[in-house]
């Protein structure tokens, strides 16, 4: 889990880019947040993928909604990440 913020009028765009990216990833992605304030909680789902399997996908995953939040002019919200290398994306 990790959250990202963005601003209010660009969590459409986030949303569609997240759903999007579940499906080329083949990865479930939940999502819940704050809307008044454009915190995004993002749950990258492990269902029944291997360790090798998971870090793959979990990796790229973070790192493409990372980037996207970022493009759209918000910024990861590092202190929520959870089971991951943190200094891989906290660098950014």
């Amino acid at each position: 889990e990790c959250d990202v913020v963005v601003p209010r009028s660009r969590i459409p765009d986030f949303l569609s880019r997240m759903v999007a990216c579940s499906g080329e990833h083949g990865i479930r992605i939940l999502s819940f947040g704050h809307a008044g304030d454009g915190n995004l909680h993002i749950y990258v789902c492990r269902d029944a993928l291997d360790d090798a399997q998971w870090q793959e996908k979990v990796g790229a995953v973070m790192q493409e909604l990372y980037a996207f939040a970022e493009d759209l002019e918000g910024n990861v919200q590092v202190l929520n990440i959870v089971d991951l290398d943190v200094g891989a994306f906290a660098q950014n």
